[in-house]
C-alpha cells in the first residue's frame, strides 16, 4: 500500500522516507475478551478471518495518535478512557476491518486539529473508512460468535465517523463544497438513516456483546427510567412551548414523540454534566453525549421523514435538537454542530416562526441576548 503524500504532518514522517509495511495477524477473538487478552495460537490466521489488510508505517502512525490522543478525547471521561484506550484496538488486533475503522477516526481527529492538512486527513479518513465498511459487509455475511466484538466495535466507531464527517468539519472535504450540499447534509438525509440502521445490524450480536468486554456501551444510566412529565429538566418549558406551533393541527402524535423524547434527552444530559463518577461499567460509558444519538434513534421515522420534507414543525424540533447539542460544542466530535443545524434551519423558515426559533439562535450565538 503505498504511504506517499504531498502533505506529510510531522507526526506521521517515517524517518527515512520509504513506506514498510507490517501484517497485522488476523486471529479468532477470544470470548470474552480480557484484560489479560493474548493471541490465540491454534488456528491458522487465514482460517480464522478471511478478510485481511497489510497496515503501512504511516498507518501504524495513525494508531499511535489514536492510542496516545484520539482515543482519550472521545468519552471525556478517564473512567471510560480504558475502552477506547485499550479494548478498541485489543479487538482491532484481532479484526483488521475494525483497524481499519479505527484509523479512519484517527485520521479524523488529526483533520480537526491540523486545519492546514484537513482536507489530505479527511481524504485518509474516508480511505479507511471504505476498508473498514468493505470489512464489515464480509464479517456480516459470515458472522460467527468470534467475530461479534469486531462487529459492534467496527459499528460503534462507524457512527461517530459518520456523525463527523457529516458535520462541519467534513466541509472540507472533496465532494461537500456547496452550500446546497451543507444543507442537505445537515438535515440528515443520509446520515441519521446510516445512524439509525446501526440497530439492525446490531441485532444478531446483542447478546454476545452484552456478555464481553464492551457491554458498557449497551448501557445508558437512567435513560430507561427519566420520566419528562414528572421530572423537568431546566429547558422544559421552552420545549413544551414549542406545542404552541402546532396546537391548531388534528395530527400531532408524530411530533408530540420526538419532542417527548427531545426532552428525555435534555434531561438525560444534564444528569450526566460535570458527573464523570457515573461512568461505571454497571451504569455504563456513555456519557451526555450519547444523548443526542439516543435521541436520533428513538423519534419515530415518520417524524424523519417530516424533516427530509422540510416541514416547519418537524425543523422547529430539530432546531431545539440542536440548541441542547450545543452545549457539547467543546467536544471535538460535536463542534459546530448545533449552531450549523440551527443556522440551516433559520434560513429555510421565515419570519412567522422566528417566535420559536428565537431561544434556539439565543443559545448558539445567532441572536444576541
Amino acid at each position: 500500500m503505498s504511504t506517499a503524500t504531498s502533505l506529510p504532518s510531522p507526526a506521521l514522517t517515517v524517518s527515512n522516507g520509504r513506506s514498510a509495511t507490517l501484517a497485522v495477524p488476523s486471529v479468532p477473538s477470544p470470548v470474552p475478551l480480557s484484560p489479560s487478552f493474548q493471541f490465540a495460537t491454534d488456528k491458522p490466521a487465514d482460517e480464522a478471518l478471511p478478510w485481511t489488510q497489510s497496515f503501512s508505517m504511516h498507518e501504524m502512525a495513525l494508531l499511535h495518535h489514536w492510542t496516545r490522543h484520539a482515543s482519550r478525547s472521545i468519552a471525556g471521561s478517564s473512567s471510560a478512557d480504558e475502552l477506547w484506550q485499550g479494548i478498541f484496538p485489543r479487538v482491532a488486533f484481532q479484526h483488521t476491518f475494525v483497524m481499519s475503522a479505527l484509523l479512519s477516526l484517527s485520521a479524523l481527529h488529526l483533520a480537526h486539529l491540523h486545519e492546514r492538512h484537513r482536507r489530505y486527513y479527511l481524504i485518509e479518513a474516508a480511505r479507511h473508512n471504505q476498508n473498514a465498511i468493505t470489512g464489515l459487509r464480509h464479517g456480516l455475511a459470515n458472522l460467527t460468535p468470534e467475530i461479534s466484538d469486531g462487529v459492534f466495535a467496527c459499528t460503534t466507531l462507524n457512527s461517530v465517523y459518520i456523525f463527523v464527517a457529516a458535520g462541519p468539519l467534513g466541509d472540507d472535504a472533496p465532494e461537500h463544497g456547496s452550500p446546497a450540499s451543507v444543507n442537505h447534509r445537515t438535515l440528515g438525509a443520509d446520515w441519521i438513516t446510516h445512524l439509525r440502521g446501526v440497530a439492525v445490524v446490531l441485532r444478531p450480536v446483542h447478546e454476545h456483546v452484552m456478555r464481553g468486554p464492551l457491554a458498557p456501551l449497551m448501557r445508558y444510566g437512567n435513560w430507561d427510567t427519566i420520566e419528562p412529565d414528572s421530572e423537568a429538566g431546566p429547558d422544559d418549558a421552552i420545549l413544551l412551548d414549542l406545542k404552541s406551533a402546532w396546537s391548531d393541527e388534528t395530527t400531532t402524535e408524530v411530533y408530540d414523540e420526538a419532542l417527548y423524547f427531545l426532552r428525555r434527552c435534555s434531561i438525560f444530559m444534564k444528569d450526566w454534566d460535570g458527573q464523570a463518577s457515573k461512568c461505571t461499567p454497571e451504569y455504563g460509558y456513555n456519557g451526555p453525549w450519547s444523548g443526542p444519538f439516543i435521541w436520533l434513534h428513538c423519534v419515530p421515522p415518520q417524524f424523519l421523514a417530516k424533516i427530509d420534507q422540510r416541514q416547519p414543525h418537524a425543523l422547529l424540533i430539530f432546531a431545539h435538537f440542536g440548541a441542547i447539542l450545543h452545549s457539547l460544542d467543546e467536544h471535538w466530535v460535536m463542534s459546530g454542530w448545533g449552531r450549523r443545524i440551527v443556522s440551516v434551519i433559520d434560513e429555510l423558515l421565515g419570519s412567522y416562526w422566528d417566535t420559536w426559533l428565537r431561544w434556539p439562535r439565543k443559545v448558539v450565538g445567532l441572536e444576541q441576548p
